[in-house]
């Protein structure tokens, strides 16, 4: 599992528990000294209150620089506001401590939000304020299938910031320089050559498997069939629609079409898009 690569131990701490613990500067010190170095969870199916305790605890480590490894926003994550991050529940996050990673998961399907090109320039702007920062990861999420590349920074690209993105079951890495996503494992655009592609009814898969063919269709890998699986909505100038609203310009490489919906069963050949 993807997630199980990137995590250690996930902490949460509930708010009764500060409570009794903190009381002044030296325990409030020697409480957070208990996450220094560990991977600490704002977890969405947790209560608010703990989600509050938990941010509260990564704003005293930020006061008293202490750092941690890694933050994973377990189905919390909502949008940004310039450099500071927006739980689902509206909690605030200004000010994070020093930290190498950080991780965001939504593998909710029926969720239509969208992180957009600006919600990852403002994580970043955010993280690397520490220059132990090197690495963000996205997991389940809905990314933007290109970015433009002047929004990362000379500083972005020098410190050689990895970002990643698991959207369903292929690993993309984000070339800040272009703004492309390339793959991980190049093994998996040779799986694909001249092989049909399936894109089926789940959203998350279809925003996989359509940032594969992007990359597949910029390195020239030419593919045998594509195999719309009761996911195709319409053809719109020349574009491919899909039910998710995902748009596929229609792949020169491809040679065959298969368009399965429940009603019927299409096939074009010879770029019949």
């Amino acid at each position: 599992m993807f997630i199980s690569q990137f995590c250690g131990v996930h902490l949460t701490i509930t708010f009764v528990w500060i409570c009794k613990r903190v009381t002044g500067r030296l325990s409030t010190i020697r409480c957070v000294e208990n996450i220094r170095y560990s991977t600490v969870s704002i977890d969405g199916k947790h209560s608010v209150l703990q989600q509050r305790s938990t941010v509260q605890l990564l704003h005293v480590a930020h006061r008293y620089n202490i750092p941690i490894s890694s933050l994973l926003f377990n189905e919390s994550f909502n949008t940004t506001d310039n450099e500071t991050i927006i739980l689902n529940n509206g909690i605030q996050l200004t000010n994070l401590p020093q930290l190498q990673k950080m991780h965001v998961v939504n593998k909710d399907d029926c969720n239509t939000s969208e992180i957009t090109e600006q919600d990852v320039v403002n994580i970043l702007l955010c993280a690397m304020k520490d220059q132990h920062f090197n690495s963000l990861c996205f997991e389940g999420c809905r990314l933007p299938v290109s970015f433009s590349s002047s929004s990362f920074t000379n500083v972005m690209i020098s410190r050689a910031i990895k970002v990643s993105w698991c959207p369903f079951d292929s690993v993309f890495h984000l070339d800040l320089q272009t703004g492309l996503w390339e793959v991980d494992d190049t093994q998996v655009l040779e799986n694909i050559r001249s092989s049909t592609v399936s894109i089926d009814c789940s959203v998350l898969q279809q925003r996989s498997t359509v940032q594969l063919l992007h990359v597949a269709h910029r390195h020239n890998i030419p593919i045998s069939g594509l195999y719309l699986k009761e996911s195709f909505s319409k053809i719109d100038a020349g574009n491919v629609i899909l039910h998710s609203g995902l748009r596929l310009s229609c792949p020169v490489s491809v040679e065959k079409v298969v368009i399965d919906t429940r009603r019927r069963r299409e096939m074009t050949r010879d770029r019949g898009c």
